[in-house]
């Protein structure tokens, strides 16, 4: 037999029909439906059931009659209905005074208290869960990661107006109309892969520098693989077939002739060639931290829309980071030169070819090197009528006058900062959100990023800006710097 235990939100005894009426099999599949009254729902109908004569008050007093009901049984229990299914209702049992508490409640309000209440209750019975009409509560709710079954529309009394309704409902006409004037602003985070988020946590891959003996290895491993050559070439033993004529003996002789690599080229040679391997040693060095820098970032992408009426009137969006981590933020397609830079840095030991030892040549040779040399050269001037200036139409001169319906950020940093921000004089109501990149940026030694990201957004012609908080959490986990290092290899 399937048990369910719910915990009634206040509206189901302000709203619905009254509960042995309902039709709970409609909506609820279980054979047993265990209705658990929690404290602030008690506490909440106490304190309507003196509300005057409005049907609010009437329904809370005909729920206090129900709870008295409960309370003068022997077992504490009013049985609803007695199959199809059975429904009973009990008191709560009592929260103890010390208990641990969900950090994002503010116990203040009833619905956060009523989720207090049922979080605690679940680590005892998982399957309870809340049955509430309320949108607000169903939002929070999920959040929290509270199961919530919605009440159907069929279970709702139909409205009723007295004098005290129609004089609200004219009051939230009034500020429905001020309202009405006013800017809606609305911000949602996702990662790169455009899924939703509700916390920046998860893993960074972190990368310890070679060791002095892994960076002497794998350097005289580019050494072996590559060797300096020690010994040049002489001249050829089978000299080039003299010609049948005579006349041209001695000048294909003298053509014939072999010139040895200078002692200036073996020593440049040699000197490239000691400068090539320490450039690898260095780029060998520096692996670790350059895979550190481009792992060490975390990209979110912040969406801010209008979707109100009107447009939004001299709007900020400001940017905070707490604790250990920091960030880069820019706003449209360009990143910030520093994450450009990041990601410009290699995930693999790339080298450049060794240097190429100088070899001997025949006067032939040379001389043909050298004609070949000036024929190049003769067409510079064809090359150079062909040479066109770049583009420079993209970029946006300091006096240009600023687009009144673009975001520009505030501050001119471009380097890691704990806060930024970003205005516009108009942005426009009903159109595509923009877009804001961060970088989230965990220190390169660090084994853990922990903090909090504050975005707020706001509007002359708003009455509350728009808060959005989300937890940052990334752990450090070590990988093999030596694993990608050893699969070094020569450009091109």
């Amino acid at each position: 037999m399937s048990r369910l235990i719910l915990f009634p939100d206040t509206n189901v005894f302000l709203q619905c029909r009254a509960l042995h009426e309902l039709p709970w099999g409609d909506a609820i599949q279980a054979d047993e439906i265990e209705l658990l009254i929690g404290a602030p729902v008690q506490d909440e109908i106490d304190r309507l059931k003196g509300d005057g004569n409005s049907r609010r008050a009437r329904r809370a007093r005909e729920a206090n009659g129900l709870f008295r009901s409960v309370l003068g049984s022997l077992d504490e229990s009013l049985p609803l209905r007695e199959s199809s299914p059975k429904v009973i209702l009990r008191f709560a049992p009592t929260l103890p005074p010390k208990r641990e508490t969900v950090e994002a409640l503010d116990l203040s309000r009833p619905d956060d208290q009523l989720l207090d209440e049922v979080m605690h209750f679940r680590h005892t019975e998982p399957s309870a869960q809340i049955l509430s009409g309320d949108t607000g509560m169903a939002l929070r709710a999920r959040r929290l990661r509270v199961p919530v079954i919605a009440v159907p529309d069929s279970w709702l009394l139909p409205p009723e107006k007295d004098e005290r309704d129609r004089k609200i409902h004219a009051l939230e006409a009034q500020i429905t109309a001020l309202r009405s004037t006013e800017a809606e602003l609305a911000l949602s985070l996702t990662n790169e892969a455009g899924q939703e988020l509700e916390a920046i946590d998860g893993s960074l891959p972190q990368y310890p520098d070679l060791t002095e003996s892994e960076t002497v290895g794998l350097t005289e491993e580019i050494r072996r693989r590559h060797p300096e050559v020690k010994t040049f070439e002489s001249a050829p033993t089978n000299a080039p077939a003299s010609p049948q004529l005579e006349g041209l003996q001695r000048l294909f002789e003298q053509m014939s002739s072999w010139q040895a690599p200078s002692s200036d080229q073996i020593s440049r040679y040699q000197r490239e060639y000691t400068e090539w391997v320490e450039k690898a040693r260095k780029r060998l060095e520096q692996f670790g931290s350059f895979l550190n820098i481009r792992n060490r970032l975390r990209r979110v992408r912040v969406y801010l829309a209008n979707n109100s009426s009107r447009p939004a009137d001299e709007v900020l969006v400001e940017i905070r980071v707490h604790g250990s981590v920091t960030l880069l933020a820019s706003v449209g397609d360009v990143a910030p030169d520093l994450i450009a830079q990041a990601e410009g840095l290699p995930l693999e030991v790339l080298l450049s070819p060794p240097p190429i030892a100088p070899k001997g040549e025949y006067l032939y040779e040379r001389v043909g090197r050298i004609a070949n040399f000036g024929r190049e050269h003769v067409d510079i001037a064809t090359k150079l009528s062909r040479y066109t200036m770049p583009d420079y139409s993209g970029i946006r001169s300091r006096f240009e006058p600023r687009d009144r319906h673009r975001f520009y950020r505030r501050e001119e940093d471009d380097k890691p900062v704990s806060e930024a921000s970003f205005t516009c004089e108009e942005f426009r109501h009903q159109r595509a959100p923009e877009v804001f990149d961060l970088w989230i940026i965990v220190p390169i030694q660090s084994e853990r990023g922990e903090g909090k990201l504050h975005i707020r957004a706001s509007a002359r012609n708003m009455t509350t800006p728009v808060d959005v908080y989300m937890p940052i959490d990334l752990k450090a986990e070590t990988r093999s710097t030596y694993d990608i290092a050893s699969k070094w290899r020569i450009e091109g």
